[in-house]
């Protein structure tokens, strides 16, 4: 008689102590997007990230992103925002993803944050051509941080 109540007010409080999922306070922001092949594949494009909270500060001016399909599988540095702030990226080859990664490290406590985003692209010389904007917004969908 007393067991339903009991198991209800047990998960009731094991839900409760479960964490909330928060959303992510950054969005890339993408502009002057360039991307297409001939003999080889390059990509370029300015970069800034909007959104700010705590041990995530927005970006000031836009940094340049450049490389190629040769290096597809890990970021490269756009470039560095400040002393503890920068961006990179890569676009994975096998499907088109440009993958951004803003990297924040406190001064105070050393500890490093890392923020990432996901959007598939398309080649200006490629058949979905006219699916790639030139600017476009990446909402943050990941986060890491260590100490």
């Amino acid at each position: 008689m007393f067991f339903p109540t009991i198991l209800a007010a047990s998960l009731a409080s094991l839900a409760a102590a479960a964490p909330a999922k928060r959303d992510l306070p950054g969005t890339f922001e993408v502009t002057n997007f360039v991307y297409g092949c001939s003999a080889s594949c390059f990509w370029s494009f300015d970069l800034g990230v909007s959104g700010s909270a705590q041990n995530h500060p927005a970006t000031g001016p836009t940094v340049k992103c450049s490389g190629s399909l040769d290096n597809d599988t890990d970021y490269v540095q756009c470039g560095t925002v400040s002393e503890t702030q920068t961006l990179s990226a890569y676009i994975e080859k096998a499907n088109n993803v440009l993958h951004l990664r803003y990297d924040v490290t406190n001064y105070n406590t050393g500890a490093t944050y890392k923020y990432y985003g996901d959007e598939t692209v398309y080649s200006s010389t490629g058949p979905d051509a006219a699916k790639q904007e030139e600017s476009f917004c990446v909402k943050e969908n990941r986060a890491t941080g260590v100490n």
